[in-house]
């Protein structure tokens, strides 16, 4: 997994399922296993829902049962944003 800035990775939605809001990230270096997300989990605006092919940026946690999923996904429109944007995520919450 690619980890450009201390604890964030970046990767795209490969799924995700408007109905339920869940879907699965794919690192951006596509050497990892694909990675559980749920719309409760990012910082997007409620009346957007992810697509297949959005560019996002995590962090790692665990569900309650110990898994690893990713939290505080946020979406990005284009890459050259993510560089400007990646060092506010820091400070940035939910």
């Amino acid at each position: 997994m690619s980890e450009n800035n201390e604890n964030i990775f970046y990767g795209k939605v490969m799924f995700y399922n408007q109905r339920k809001s869940y879907g699965f990230i794919q690192p951006q270096d596509s050497s990892g296993k694909s990675i559980f997300f749920h719309k409760n989990d990012s910082c997007l605006e409620l009346d957007r829902d992810f697509k297949v092919g959005d560019e996002v940026s995590f962090t790692l946690g665990k569900d309650s049962y110990g898994r690893i999923k990713a939290i505080d996904v946020y979406l990005f429109t284009n890459t050259s944003e993510t560089k400007e944007i990646s060092n506010a995520i820091k400070i940035e919450t939910c």
